[in-house]
C-alpha cells in the first residue's frame, strides 16, 4: 500500500506522498510544517491538562492506559433521537435558515443501528446520502450524529449543485462541515446548560476534542510522516521500527512517564493508518471548523458563503479561510492557542466549582 502511494505521488510530478496529499487539500507546505512547530512550542500548555486530569483520577504519573480515563462521572442525560434532532437543528441556527432546510431533510436519511461497530456516511448521487449511526442516547452519541449529519448535508449540496463526476470532495471539506456541526452543538449545549456536574462532562467533552484533534492527530500525523519518508528513501519496515519511531513521539509529546512495553504498539490498532494521511487532514479541519464557527456567529452573512463552499461550487471561502491563515501564521497559531488556554481555564474552573 505504502509503495503504490509513493508511485501515485511520483506519477503525479510530486516529490512525496506529504505534498501530493497537501496539494490535493490546498494546504501550503509551509502552513504545514509551522503548525508542526506550533504544537511542539505548545507541548507544555497540554501537559497543564495532562496535570488537571491526574489530579481528578488520583494519580501521580500519567501512563498510556490513563489517556481516556474518566475525570467526571457520565451525567449527561441520555436523550432521545427527536430529543438529538432538536438540539443539532437549535444548535445549528448561525448557519442559516437555508441550511437548516436541507439539514431537516437530512434528519430522513440517517439509519439508527445500535449494533454497527461505528458511524458513517455514504453518498449516492442522485438519490440522498445516507448516514449510518449506532445510537444509544448518550453525549458522545449525539456528537457522532452531529458529526455524520454534517456529512450528509455537505454531500446533499454537492449533489445538488454538481454534475456526477464533479461530485467528490476533499477530505478537508468534508471533515471541516462534520466537525462545525460538533463544535456548534458542544456550544449550544454549555451555553444553555445550568448543572454543574453536567457541565463539568460538557467541558470534558470539548478538551477532549482539542486534545484529539490538534494535539493527538498531529502525533499521528508525524508517525505517517516518519513511515513514508522511511519508504521514499528505499527502506524496508519492521514492527519494531514502527513501534519505537511511535514510542519516541509519545515520549516527546505526552513525557517519558506515559511510555510503557505497550504503549509503543498502539499504532496497531489505529484503522486512519490505512487512509494515506487522513489523520494530517483533522488538526486544519478542526481548525477550519473553529475559524468558521466564529465566522459565523459574528456575521451571519458568512452563512451563503458556508452554503458555496458546501456545495463546492467554486467557492472562496477554504481558500480565502486558509490564505488569511497562511499571511500571518504566527497571529493566528496564536490566537488559537490562546483561545486553548482560556477554554483549560475555563476547564480547571468548572472542575474546581
Amino acid at each position: 500500500m505504502l509503495k503504490k502511494e509513493v508511485f501515485l505521488a511520483k506519477i503525479r510530478g510530486k516529490e512525496t506522498v506529504l505534498e501530493s496529499v497537501l496539494n490535493k487539500n490546498q494546504i501550503e507546505q509551509s502552513m504545514f510544517d509551522r503548525w508542526i512547530s506550533q504544537v511542539h512550542e505548545n507541548i507544555p500548555l497540554f501537559q497543564q491538562l495532562w496535570k488537571v486530569r491526574m489530579k481528578y483520577i488520583g494519580i501521580d504519573d500519567f501512563h498510556y492506559y490513563d489517556l481516556y480515563a474518566p475525570v467526571v462521572p457520565e451525567c449527561f442525560p441520555t436523550v432521545t433521537i427527536e430529543q438529538a434532532t432538536d438540539i443539532i437543528y437549535n444548535a445549528c441556527t448561525p448557519l442559516g435558515e437555508e441550511y437548516q432546510e436541507v439539514l431537516k431533510q437530512a434528519f430522513q436519511y440517517v439509519i439508527y443501528d445500535e449494533f454497527l461497530p461505528s458511524s458513517y456516511a455514504v453518498n449516492i448521487y442522485n438519490i440522498h446520502p445516507i448516514a449510518l449511526v449506532n445510537f444509544k442516547g448518550s453525549l458522545s452519541d449525539l456528537l457522532v450524529l452531529a458529526h455524520e449529519l454534517g456529512h450528509v448535508v455537505h454531500m446533499k449540496y454537492t449533489n445538488q449543485h454538481n454534475s456526477f463526476i464533479n461530485s467528490e470532495v476533499t477530505d478537508l471539506s468534508s471533515e471541516i462541515a462534520a466537525l462545525t456541526n460538533e463544535l456548534l452543538v458542544l456550544e449550544y449545549l454549555i451555553e444553555t446548560n445550568k448543572n454543574v456536574e453536567q457541565k463539568r462532562h460538557l467541558y470534558n467533552m470539548l478538551i477532549h476534542k482539542f486534545h484529539n484533534h490538534i494535539f493527538r492527530q498531529t502525533l499521528l500525523t508525524e508517525f505517517e510522516k516518519k513511515i513514508y519518508e522511511h519508504v521514499e528513501n528505499g527502506m524496508s519496515l519492521t514492527g519494531k521500527f514502527l513501534s519505537t519511531q511511535y514510542s519516541k513521539l509519545q515520549a516527546k509529546y505526552y513525557g517519558k512517564s506515559f511510555v510503557d512495553s505497550f504503549s509503543g504498539n498502539e499504532w496497531m490498532s489505529i484503522p486512519h493508518l490505512f487512509s494515506t494521511f487522513y489523520m494530517l487532514i483533522y488538526p486544519f479541519a478542526f481548525y477550519g471548523a473553529l475559524k468558521i464557527v466564529e465566522k459565523v456567529k459574528s456575521n451571519q452573512a458568512i452563512s451563503d458563503h458556508y452554503a458555496e463552499f458546501l456545495s463546492n461550487r467554486n467557492s472562496n471561502l477554504l481558500k480565502e479561510l486558509f490564505q488569511e491563515i497562511q499571511l500571518d501564521q504566527e497571529h493566528h497559531y496564536k490566537m488559537l492557542y490562546e483561545l486553548i488556554a482560556t477554554i483549560l481555564n475555563q476547564y480547571i474552573s468548572v472542575m474546581g466549582s
